[in-house]
């Protein structure tokens, strides 16, 4: 907010002279954006300037009080009458406001604009409410934004030093400003999940019948897993079929008579899952993480190649042909690969109604990647709306 926000006058306001006040929807008036390195916008304040009430030329002032950075001391602060005067012993710097004939609008009666102390970085003014309410835009364009980005901004901008549990504070304000309180979005999802079940149909209708599973551990208040089930359409793009927030990854008590094929990161615990719950479901391993246990028994440039030619030999002509020339560097090799069933991670062995030659887990690997630097479950469930059919 501005100069321009206020209209100088004494007497009271007219109908003509009524736009002068500023309008806001927030109670804070205009909040700047204080991420992306841009200066916040100088505030005024002068003798016979108007606001809409007491609690406007509160956020007005602080808003004041923290850009010239100094601290105050409130003589009186009613609701008839705010005086106020700058903390340092001998500074003359005063304002004082009261309502005007309709009893609301409040006035700026008397100031004096004078100072003799110097600027104060450290200005208690700056509260974690005050904080939240400039830093909210920002992380509402970029959740990802850490609480050292957001000091090195607000000191940037405002010229003042912000402690990081403050900031941390004003950081988890700021988030509830911006999608609501956690303990809300949980008491939600039981509605959201709901809306997710009655557009499953999609996902029977365009997708391939090929699920990638995976799972990350979420850093937000109440912890827990983020279990993700990602498929492909067919037009090969991504498509999240299922998610699920848990406290472990542990086993239900349901089954589904589906015969998709899974390709589950390499935990024996998923494995087990899917065999309970999708008896006539298929499955394939990933390669990037069979390859890894692989390289760490038999490294080398050579053996890597013939893996993974292996893995992507579309006949069997090929499978075998890539397989000799293993078992011609290393025996062992070849034993340890060959104990693998061809049909979990091999493309010429895959089952032929899953309509996907994935040989990696690269469908959850790059959800999770996607979410990544915010793991905290309001940017996921805000940001992210999985109930949007295409197929419907």
């Amino acid at each position: 907010m501005d100069g321009t926000a206020m209209e100088k006058g004494n007497e009271g306001i007219s109908d003509d002279s009524q736009g002068a006040i500023f309008e806001s929807d927030s109670e804070h008036d205009d909040v700047d954006d204080v991420g992306t390195g841009g200066n916040a916008t100088e505030i005024n304040i002068m003798e016979g300037a108007t606001f809409r009430d007491v609690n406007h030329f509160r956020a007005h002032l602080q808003d004041f009080v923290i850009q010239e950075g100094f601290q105050i001391v409130r003589q009186k602060n009613e609701k008839a009458r705010v005086t106020v005067i700058c903390k340092e012993k001998g500074c003359t710097w005063r304002v004082h406001a009261s309502p005007i004939a309709d009893g609301i609008t409040y006035m700026i009666k008397t100031f004096n604009p004078k100072h003799t102390c110097i600027r104060d970085l450290d200005n208690k003014s700056a509260t974690s409410k005050w904080i939240a309410e400039k830093i909210s835009p920002s992380l509402m364009s970029n959740p990802c934004l850490t609480v050292k980005d957001l000091v090195i901004s607000v000191r940037q901008n405002f010229k003042i030093n912000i402690l990081y549990k403050r900031m941390w504070r004003a950081r988890n304000m700021a988030i509830e400003i911006n999608v609501g309180k956690y303990n809300l979005s949980y008491a939600g999802l039981p509605n959201y999940g709901d809306l997710i079940l009655q557009k499953m149909p999609g996902f029977i209708k365009g997708c391939r019948p090929f699920i990638g599973l995976d799972g990350c551990h979420l850093k937000g208040r109440y912890g827990g897993v983020l279990l993700a089930a990602v498929s492909v359409d067919g037009n090969n793009g991504l498509h999240t079929v299922a998610y699920g927030v848990v406290e472990v990854e542990s086993l239900g008590d349901s089954s589904v008579d589906l015969s998709p094929t899974f390709i589950p990161d390499r935990q024996k615990g998923l494995s087990d899952a899917i065999t309970t719950f999708f008896s006539q479901a298929h499955q394939r391993v990933c390669c990037r993480h069979l390859y890894q246990n692989f390289k760490s028994k038999y490294p080398g440039i050579l053996l890597r190649d013939h893996f993974w030619a292996t893995a992507r030999a579309y006949t069997t002509v090929h499978f075998e042909r890539e397989m000799k020339a293993i078992k011609e560097i290393n025996s062992e090799a070849y034993d340890w690969l060959d104990i693998q069933p061809p049909k979990i991670w091999s493309r010429h062995a895959f089952d032929i109604r899953a309509k996907s030659d994935h040989i990696t887990n690269n469908t959850a690997e790059s959800f999770n990647q996607w979410i990544s630097k915010c793991q905290e479950v309001y940017g996921y469930i805000r940001g992210y709306d999985p109930t949007a059919s295409r197929f419907d």
